[in-house]
């Protein structure tokens, strides 16, 4: 008989363009969420809307939850030296830039912590939902466990689309891991704007990835 293993709650976040615009693009979060061990380092995405043919500069801050800034996390900038915050440049046709958190190793068991990215201020962008990253810190996974992420996101996909993104394990189980797959709407509506290829998905044992994909609708708009 199959078992199954809870998983965290994860997030994935899908953005549709209509295509080229015209003035300042949105500047937001590409990546939303984020579940990591103590020690870990790793790259959040921010992007534009659209290119811009100006220089975009983002700022962004670190908010303390029950994570504190400093002693839980860190911000580093493309030096790789610790920072109280990191200035993001988009040159003009650029739409993609990463800022890298590491988490510390700090030795002291802990239960789950919480802490926050924030887009603080653009000049040359309007600052847009999502404008806030969130993330984890998991101090005490214990190694017969393993946790659901979501491996790749797609980039900005265009009316009728489909893009394809991985959703992992940080380790092949033993046994089946099932968990379901939600929907929250934001700016697009689901069945209306896009439509996601499953609610559930399922690894066999000994299998650490899955690949799924969502379909972006196209639609005209009244004259």
């Amino acid at each position: 008989m199959c078992t199954e293993q809870a998983v965290s709650f994860i997030r994935f976040q899908g953005i549709i363009s209509d295509g080229p615009l015209d003035g300042p693009p949105d500047v937001f979060f590409l990546d939303t969420f984020r579940n990591g061990g103590e020690g870990q380092s790793f790259g959040v995405r921010v992007g534009l809307s659209h290119p811009s043919l100006e220089q975009v500069r983002a700022t962004i801050t670190p908010e303390s939850l029950s994570a504190v800034f400093g002693q839980d996390f860190e911000l580093h900038n493309s030096q790789g030296i610790p920072v109280d915050s990191v200035e993001l440049f988009f040159q003009p046709g650029e739409q993609e830039r990463q800022v890298t958190v590491r988490l510390v190793q700090d030795g002291v068991s802990e239960p789950r912590e919480v802490y926050n990215l924030r887009i603080s201020s653009a000049i040359g962008a309007n600052v847009e939902s999502p404008d806030t990253f969130v993330g984890w810190i998991n101090d005490d996974i214990p190694s017969g466990d393993v946790e659901l992420t979501f491996i790749e996101s797609p980039e900005i996909g265009p009316e009728g689309s489909t893009v394809h993104f991985l959703v992992g394990l940080t380790a092949p189980s033993e046994s089946v891991v099932s968990a379901a797959l939600v929907t929250q709407d934001l700016g697009a509506t689901a069945g209306a704007d896009y439509a996601l290829q499953t609610t559930m998905v399922e690894f066999q044992p000994g299998t650490s990835s899955n690949e799924l994909w969502v379909t972006y609708k196209k639609f005209r708009l009244p004259d």
